[in-house]
């Protein structure tokens, strides 16, 4: 963690030249649309929330049956022969605020809840403090409102995103991973949360065509893995 502020605190010395950078890539990046299709599917005795922004919401791949939540219910199924059922909230652009906001609109039960947030608040720069106390006020709500395991995933490794350049990509890959400290941090002090890490290829191939979200392979094998480490585990289980 020191060392991971030590490198953050050498970046903001070049806060000249990555502010460039980001107007850069905010002008030529290519905007792509939220998945089609229902946000919710599947049939099962398990049900199955995630929560969260871009990757929820299926920006990067075209139908929502292609997306993480409804991906992870199928490999979650081969576990679980009574079958799970999926619903996604997501928005493209939420930061950790934005997902606080949005649950009070979640009406159903939950018997698995999975987070994926954190690379707009690298992008936008949320403070540390802020972090900190948004992701303490979401998992406080989480573990109140569902009495369900609550899954963490870890950012993405932001320093290999093949549409930033460097040394952009460098800084906000050293971003990622002091908000990412913070949600391994959680998962130790709160029993009812697992933190999963993000650890993904991020082959320009198997990228969506705007080089900043995964592609369907990456999607699918990611949720493969979530999948595999929820059942060895044994998080459903507690």
């Amino acid at each position: 963690m020191l060392r991971l502020s030590l490198l953050w605190t050498i970046c903001l010395f070049l806060a000249p030249i990555l502010i460039l950078q980001g107007v850069w890539v905010r002008r030529r990046a290519l905007r792509l649309p939220e998945a089609a299709g229902p946000r919710r599917g599947g049939e099962g005795k398990l049900k199955l929330l995630v929560i969260g922004d871009s990757i929820v919401a299926g920006v990067g791949v075209e139908e929502m049956q292609a997306a993480l939540p409804a991906r992870l219910a199928q490999h979650l199924s081969r576990h679980y022969p009574e079958g799970v059922s999926w619903q996604a909230v997501g928005h493209n652009g939420d930061r950790l605020r934005d997902v606080i906001q949005r649950l009070p609109l979640i009406a159903e039960s939950a018997d698995l809840v999975v987070v994926n947030v954190g690379v707009n608040d690298v992008s936008h720069l949320t403070s540390m403090m802020r972090w900190q106390l948004d992701l303490t006020s979401l998992v406080a709500d989480l573990t109140q409102r569902f009495r369900a395991p609550i899954v963490l995933l870890g950012l993405p490794p932001m320093d290999r995103f093949p549409l930033l350049p460097q040394p952009l990509r460098f800084a906000l890959g050293t971003r990622a991973r002091l908000l990412d400290h913070s949600l391994m941090r959680v998962s130790e002090l709160v029993p009812q949360v697992t933190y999963i890490a993000t650890d993904l290829p991020m082959d320009a191939g198997a990228m969506a065509a705007d080089g900043y979200h995964p592609g369907f392979t990456i999607v699918d094998n990611w949720s493969a893995e979530i999948a595999k480490t929820l059942v060895r585990a044994a998080v459903l289980e507690r």
